[in-house]
């Protein structure tokens, strides 16, 4: 009987005509691109998927008629060019919505066989083609805490994932990342195999087997935290920093840096300066972050843009203003021997620092700006930072021709080096330099 409704639950994907794909998504290491070009180039976000959740832009209630979804979603599309004026690069959105701020909803774009309700994939449609026509990603949620009940079993949930895959591709996207399940293992969840990383991990795999093309993965809870399981099966690492303070954000994703794929944040409410510093925090140690405004997410859903949060998308726009007219920039970083003050060499991307090799483990960093004179440098290892006002810029700083030491700590690291018009990391801000390297003993890499 099972395998019965599997074959008629992929039978009925509704059948669309493709589109013509203007945004292509694809990935690097822990970087991602749009068309081939570094996300964010230049800037702090360098790599960084800066996002906004819309979970609900696409929302109905069938036991609410006086809702209108069309009007809904056609206020988020009109409003999505002003929010990637704040320098948003993506939106999630999703097939079972997200907490609208009252309980009882029925709000599936998922059948109860698991096949697709077409009316409310064509709202889905209308935000991708808006997406993919400007330029920005769409993070597609499917399964939901509190709507998963409307699926019928396991092998509709497991229909459902191949169906909305198979319809990713139909349609020609390539600006897609598939999230299979929002907060996998919450208890809110009726079905089993949602609520298990193992089992979750399962879905993630069949989604990749269906649309090889597509980035798929799940998010995890409110803590940051991802189980081995769904680090191993995704494509990108999502995860949510709702409980989490922004000063322990960077331990958080450094924890996840070895793996060497994208980590975003696609949900964190804090609002107004907390929500400025949880933006930074987060993008300073190296993930793309996600702002969850709640009035975007709690019926009766409006859509402003970034005016309805200044404070927030004003700091998401530094953190990715476009810096390619800029007129100074760091252009290289040079590593140094602090017990002999000699220039090791010009690191690159990538890199390994090996102790034993290197011969020291007492080191400094020179950034290398043109021109030659700034206003000031930052540096930007993780959460720890330095400011220096004055040539040569070190990254722990020195007098004169004597460099004083610093010792990295073993693992990854993504160092972001900055020039600013003015003193003190103030005035304009020029082009940025990133480098990911790594610290070890007894390997080779220089």
């Amino acid at each position: 009987m099972k395998t019965a409704l599997l074959a008629l639950a992929l039978a009925l994907v509704s059948i669309v005509s493709p589109a013509l794909a203007e945004t292509h998504l694809t990935k690097s290491g822990r970087s991602l691109y749009i068309n081939g070009q570094m996300i964010n180039a230049g800037t702090l976000a360098a790599g960084l998927l800066v996002n906004a959740r819309m979970a609900n832009a696409v929302f109905e209630d069938t036991k609410r008629p006086a809702f209108d979804p069309q009007a809904n979603t056609n206020e988020f599309v009109a409003r999505i060019p002003d929010y990637m004026s704040a320098r948003v690069n993506g939106f999630t959105i999703s097939l079972q919505g997200g907490n609208p701020g009252y309980e009882g909803a029925k709000n599936t774009a998922i059948n109860l066989d698991g096949t697709l309700k077409a009316s409310y994939m064509d709202r889905v449609a209308q935000v991708i083609d808006a997406a993919d026509r400007q330029g920005a990603a769409i993070i597609l949620g499917i399964y939901y805490q509190r709507q998963d009940q409307y699926v019928l079993d396991q092998t509709a949930i497991e229909a459902g994932v191949v169906n909305v895959m198979k319809w990713v591709t139909s349609r020609g996207y390539e600006n897609v990342i598939v999230e299979i399940v929002n907060e996998y293992g919450h208890t809110g969840f009726d079905h089993a195999i949602l609520r298990s990383a193992a089992g979750v991990a399962s879905l993630i795999n069949l989604a990749r087997q269906t649309a090889p093309g597509i980035m798929v993965t799940a998010s995890g809870y409110g803590d940051g935290i991802l189980a081995k399981e769904i680090i191993d099966a995704s494509s990108v690492l999502v995860i949510h920093l709702n409980g989490v303070n922004p000063s322990g954000y960077a331990k958080k994703i450094n924890a996840l840096k070895s793996y060497n794929k994208p980590i975003v944040c696609n949900e964190d409410p804090k609002a107004g300066s907390t929500g400025a510093t949880a933006a930074s925090s987060a993008v300073n140690a190296g993930a793309g972050w996600g702002y969850l405004h709640r009035a975007n997410q709690d019926y009766p859903f409006v859509f402003k843009g970034p005016t309805e949060a200044s404070a927030v998308y004003n700091r998401i726009k530094s953190l990715a203003a476009n810096t390619t007219g800029a007129t100074q920039a760091v252009t290289s970083l040079a590593l140094v021997n602090a017990d002999t003050d000699q220039v090791i060499g010009t690191m690159s991307d990538g890199m390994i620092l090996d102790f034993a090799q290197l011969g020291t483990e007492r080191l400094n960093i020179v950034a290398i700006t043109s021109p030659g004179s700034v206003g000031s440098v930052r540096f930007l290892d993780g959460a720890d930072y330095r400011i220096e006002n004055g040539a040569p810029y070190a990254l722990a700083g020195n007098s004169g021709t004597d460099f004083y030491s610093w010792t990295p700590a073993p693992g990854d690291h993504l160092i972001k080096v900055t020039p600013f018009s003015s003193t003190g990391a103030a005035g304009a801000a020029g082009q940025t330099l990133q480098l990911n390297f790594s610290v070890v003993s007894g390997a080779s890499g220089w």
